[in-house]
């Protein structure tokens, strides 16, 4: 495990049990000098578990109830640290952030490969009461066994400090149950869940619990509290108190046992590590849970992957020269256009000189003008508070556009028409609304920052394109995107308007489309035209939806409602002069705006269901049925049955990819559902989206399409 695991587990110690206390573990342990096991790197397993069943001995407490005060303290220091409101952005109530814990582990998963995660699935959740209390089941599973009492702690220590909320756990079901023989066997396997519980949790808000009679130990005056089965007493950290890694008690060394001098210097990097490898198995003893040990052995650190990628950090501020370097910029770009303008005549009427071109001078002009900004620039780890904000502050507001526009750069180089080679490399198109979407505050909780979720969703699905097509998931920040904000010179009214009419043409340019999806995309205009337009020219599987910081079982509804009542005329758009434009396109390439309704509807349901096939959770075969419900109410009959077949192939998808994972890293079970996923939504649904396409565009359209794919040189 992390050495921050067992910073936390001193500071644990130490203030449930005093020094003492800490000083016989390390000796029964046989440590003599304790600062080698609290270095920010990956220990093995054997320690840490070791020294944990040393300190329940030394204490004299049954493991269960030290390891339950343990995940409390956890919580405890998390919060403490300034991440409370990371925390809370992961879901309005306790049954909300549970869902969201397997997104939460599949984030971390790009950067801890060989974790091996538990699943969580929350179902029966009942409205709360007049008082506000509900009741929900939560489901778990785990690849480790033992480590039950210490979620207890986590859950209890959660509802409390992020819902103010006291809760009560009643077990269902033994942790030491046959996972075959457990309800939800169809949707996990052995190999992901060793061990499997199943609680019914009531979370009674402070008002109400008080009211009540409580199930919790009684608080005294000094914020102390007692568990009664074991007579322990621990003062838990808070964030008015300093926080264990930074006032931990001395080294345990042999010039002085009682040095109060060291202190240990950790980033959220290593909090996020921490939190991984609770979960990581990183030695035998988690395959063999007989395996016992109480001699520690410090294995070697892992690289320092945070220090390398954090040489790289891009920032986001403007540089000073912004001006200067904008200005020179447009200069270059109205000289190209005009060279390219010069061979066309009565070009100062009121049709837009885009009009007038060939397509191959379309192509010309639209090289000229497209641009590129790279990942390190606007988005963000969650893991990374600092980077984060900065990418914040970028997202936060659509301002200061001329000075962002001087942090995009060329991204093709100009030549022959079809032959212009790239300057950088591959480019995804980004999609996405600026505003903050209506009820937002309602849906997420107060302390979500819309923000903060499209920096860090940028981040996470460019650490997908590094790791497939780069190599190395720590060069995510080379990824680029074509991104309005950056990418248009929006100052110039000349040049912005040529941006606006070469839309189609950037997107050719574009090797995908990375939709950031809240419930209000599908009612902004030109997010619903980019939409369709990237289906109209490109392969449907070259579209990546990032839902995962939006989708809750409290949104659901309102996607299903905006995708099911999907109008044209009733969609907005912030410069409504931009309306005449985008409505002219949708005449131009469809039949008919009927038939741009349905396409968008059909289109939109089909890839909904493949994110959520393709999503970590105990229930994505259940995650489907809203999709083909809606397909059914839309009147898709063979959209239906396809989603129907898939979620049925879904439970044996997983079985394949847990047999042939490598030592059943959750990484590695995910990656290879979702390349089942893909290939079958590749043959079986792909082909349906194709004759909807040719069902819905206009002959003049395709024929529009097909000259610009030729004069761009891609294949028609």
């Amino acid at each position: 495990m992390h050495g921050l695991i067992h910073v936390i587990f001193k500071g644990f110690v130490v203030d449930t049990f005093g020094q003492d206390a800490w000083q016989e573990i390390m000796r029964k342990a046989g440590v003599e000098d304790d600062s080698t096991i609290l270095k920010m790197q990956q220990y093995d397993d054997s320690l840490t578990f070791a020294a944990i069943q040393i300190g329940s001995e030394v204490a004299g407490a049954p493991m269960d109830a030290a390891l339950e005060l343990f995940g409390a303290y956890f919580v405890q220091f998390a919060a403490g640290n300034g991440f409370l409101s990371l925390l809370k952005s992961l879901g309005s109530n306790l049954a909300e952030f549970l869902s969201n814990l397997n997104i939460l582990h599949h984030n971390i998963e790009r950067d801890f490969t060989s974790a091996v995660f538990p699943l969580f699935e929350v179902q029966a959740a009942s409205l709360p009461s007049a008082k506000g209390d509900h009741t929900f089941i939560l489901r778990y599973g785990s690849s480790r066994p033992g480590l039950f009492p210490l979620l207890r702690g986590a859950l209890k220590k959660t509802a409390d400090l992020l819902f103010d909320a006291e809760l009560e756990i009643r077990e269902l079901a033994p942790t030491a149950a046959d996972p075959a023989a457990l309800p939800w066997a169809r949707t996990t396997t052995p190999t992901e869940a060793q061990v499997s519980m199943e609680m019914e949790l009531t979370v009674r808000p402070r008002s109400v619990a008080q009211q009540a009679s409580s199930q919790e130990p009684p608080r005294n005056d000094h914020g102390t509290f007692y568990h009664s089965s074991a007579h322990l007493k621990t003062t838990t950290p808070t964030p008015t108190t300093t926080p264990p890694s930074q006032n931990s008690p001395g080294s345990n060394n042999n010039n002085n046992n009682n040095n109060n001098n060291n202190s240990y210097s950790y980033s959220f990097f290593d909090l996020h590590s921490a939190l991984a490898s609770i979960w990581a198995c990183n030695s035998a003893a988690c395959k063999d849970s007989t395996q016992s040990s109480t001699q520690l052995e410090v294995v070697e650190a892992e690289p320092d992957w945070f220090s390398r990628s954090s040489a790289h950090l891009e920032v986001v501020e403007p540089e000073p020269n912004w001006f200067s370097k904008v200005a020179a910029s447009c200069k270059e770009k109205h000289a190209a256009v005009d060279k390219v303008c010069a061979a066309y005549q009565n070009l100062d009427d009121a049709t837009h000189p885009y009009f007038k071109l060939s397509a191959k001078d379309r192509v010309k002009v639209g090289v000229s003008l497209f641009r590129g900004v790279v990942a390190g620039q606007i988005a963000a780890p969650w893991t990374d508070q600092t980077e984060l904000a900065q990418a914040t502050e970028f997202w936060a507001a659509y301002e200061k556009l001329d000075s962002f526009y001087a942090q995009s750069r060329d991204w093709l180089q100009p030549g022959v028409v079809g032959t212009f080679p790239r300057k950088e490399g591959k480019i995804r198109f980004l999609s996405q609304s600026w505003g903050l979407p209506m009820g937002w505050d309602e849906m997420m909780g107060p302390n979500s920052s819309y923000s903060q979720a499209k920096a860090a969703e940028i981040c996470c699905v460019a650490k997908d394109i590094a790791s497939r097509e780069l190599g190395d998931v720590s060069r995510w920040r080379e990824v680029g995107f074509w991104l309005d904000k950056c990418c248009i010179p929006q100052g110039d009214k000349v040049l912005m308007s040529w941006c606006v009419n070469l839309l189609e043409e950037f997107i050719v340019f574009s090797d995908g489309l990375i939709v950031l999806v809240p419930w209000t995309y599908f009612t902004r205009l030109w997010c619903v035209y980019e939409w369709v337009c990237f289906l109209l020219v490109h392969d449907p599987m070259d579209i990546e939806i990032c839902a995962d910081p939006f989708i809750r079982d409290s949104t659901m509804p309102l996607y299903i409602s905006c995708i099911s009542n999907f109008k044209l005329e009733s969609c907005q758009c912030f410069h409504e002069p931009d309306r005449a434009i985008l409505l002219a396109k949708v005449d131009l390439y469809y039949k008919s705006r009927a038939a741009f309704e349905r396409f968008l509807k059909f289109t939109s349901i089909a890839l909904f269901a493949r994110c959520a096939a393709s999503r970590r959770s105990g229930k994505a075969a259940a995650a489907l049925k809203p999709w083909s419900d809606l397909a059914s109410g839309s009147g898709f009959s063979e959209l239906t049955g396809k989603l129907q077949l898939m979620a049925e192939l879904l439970p044996g998808w997983r079985l394949e990819a847990v047999a042939g994972a490598k030592g059943g890293a959750t990484h590695d079970v995910q990656s290879m559902v979702a390349r089942k996923v893909d290939d079958w939504f590749r043959a079986e649904m792909v082909p349906l989206i194709l004759a909807e396409r040719s069902q819905a565009a206009a002959e003049k359209g395709l024929a529009y399409i097909k000259d610009l794919r030729g004069a761009a040189g891609l294949p028609h």
